[in-house]
This record gives C-alpha cells, sequence and structure tokens, in this order.
C-alpha cells in the first residue's frame, strides 16, 4: 500500500511538471499572439517596422520587464494583463500543489520510517517474549521433570522402607519361630534329660548299656532291652 501511494505521488509530481512546462509555453505562446494581435511583426518587410526591429527579435522585446508597445489598444492590453495574472495565479498554484505534494511525500516517507521503525520494535519485543516463553517453557518443563524425578525417588524411598518393614517383620517372625522352636527343643531335652534319670534309678539295661529313645519307649544300647513310654509313666507319672 504505501508502494502504491508513493507511485500515486510521483506520477502527480509528473503531472505537475508537464503542467508547469505547458503554461511556461502557454505563457510565451500568448504574448507572441498579443503583440502579433496588435498588427505588428507580420511583415518584417514593412516600412513602419523599423530595420532592428524584426520578428527575429520578438522574444527579446516580450521578456522585457515592462513595456506596453506604442500603439496596443487598453482591451488588449487588459487581456493581456489579466492572461499573466492567470498564468502567474496558475503558477502558484501550480507551486503550492507541489509544495504540499512535497510536504505529503515527506511525511509520507516519515509515517512509512515511524511504520517501519514500530514494526521492527514490535518485532523485537515479540522476539524477547518469544525468547522469554522459551526460557519459562524451558523452566517450567525442569520444574516438571524435578518434580517427576521427585516422586519416583518417594516412592522408591516408600517401597523401600515398606520391603525394609516386612523385612524386619519377616526376621522377627522367624526369630519368635525360632525361640519356639529352641524353646520346644530345651523342654524336648529337659524331659529326655529327666526321663534318663529316671532310667538310670531303673539302672542301667542288664548288659549295661545306654538307654535311647526308640519310637514309643526306650531301648538299650545293645538292643535286647526295652521299656515304653507307657511304663514309666505308669511308674513314675511322666508323660514322654
Amino acid at each position: 500500500q504505501q508502494t502504491k501511494e508513493q507511485e500515486q505521488l510521483q506520477a502527480s509530481k509528473e503531472d505537475l511538471d508537464d503542467q508547469q512546462e505547458y503554461s511556461e509555453l502557454h505563457k510565451k505562446d500568448a504574448s507572441l499572439q498579443g503583440y502579433e494581435s496588435n498588427g505588428e511583426g507580420d511583415d518584417p518587410t514593412d516600412p513602419s517596422v523599423p530595420d532592428d526591429y524584426s520578428s527575429n527579435r520578438l522574444p527579446d522585446d516580450i521578456d522585457r520587464p515592462c513595456g506596453r508597445d506604442d500603439g496596443v489598444p487598453d482591451d488588449v492590453w487588459e487581456e493581456l494583463q489579466e492572461a499573466k495574472k492567470k498564468e502567474q495565479q496558475e503558477e502558484h498554484d501550480l507551486a503550492t500543489l507541489k509544495a504540499e505534494l512535497d510536504a505529503a511525500a515527506r511525511r509520507e516517507e516519515e509515517a512509512r520510517r515511524a511504520h517501519e521503525a514500530e514494526l521492527r520494535r514490535l518485532q523485537e519485543e515479540q522476539e524477547r517474549l518469544e525468547l522469554e516463553l522459551a526460557r519459562r517453557k524451558a523452566e517450567e518443563e525442569e520444574r516438571k521433570r524435578l518434580e517427576a524425578e521427585k516422586r519416583r525417588l518417594e516412592e522408591e524411598a516408600r517401597k523401600k522402607k515398606d520391603e525394609e518393614e516386612r523385612r524386619r517383620h519377616e526376621a522377627e517372625m522367624e526369630r519368635k519361630r525360632k525361640e519356639a522352636m529352641l524353646h520346644r527343643l530345651k523342654e524336648m531335652k529337659r524331659k529326655k534329660e529327666m526321663i534318663q534319670k529316671r532310667l538310670r534309678q531303673i539302672g542301667k539295661c542288664p548288659m549295661g548299656f545306654e538307654w535311647h529313645k526308640c519310637g514309643g519307649g526306650w531301648r538299650c544300647g545293645g538292643g535286647s532291652h526295652y521299656v515304653s513310654d507307657q511304663q514309666l509313666h505308669d511308674q513314675y507319672g511322666y508323660d514322654v
């Protein structure tokens, strides 16, 4: 859009230059016509015209700063003056319009530069915001990653804790089981020792062997003598 407006301004300037050139030509042509309408200069051989006042001298004579030629009627002179005023007004209007167009072009150029500067500023601001958003996004992603890592570590710690508690519980249960087993073994050993004591009270087998628990009773080391648990219970009151 700015390029189109600049092209229009350039075309208007060219039109003004053409009009100004045309006005200059028209001014000279009108001056020549005004001079010729007086009847002078039509024939350079006219004896009333001096020899040095030929048609070849017309432009110099017209360009004189002042000078109403002798014999120029008032109406012709007034018409000429009006034509000059009109041409001057047209030149003034053209100059004014050209100045306005030049000022408009300058304003347009200033506006274009200001617009470009604003666009650059907005682009820089946009780039800054994009960088800031990217930084914040990276920070947010890092925060999420750290939070996920924290949750993972917390979950791992919880599992470790649960495993440790389960291990301790199992170890405690195993300890209690072994203690109970040890207690039973000790009790069994105590009872066995008491029975051995009672058996020793009975005495060794006739062959002198020790007694050993076998099945539902006790047999001597030689294998030929046997005392049942029931016999021990009936005699000594022990529940073997």
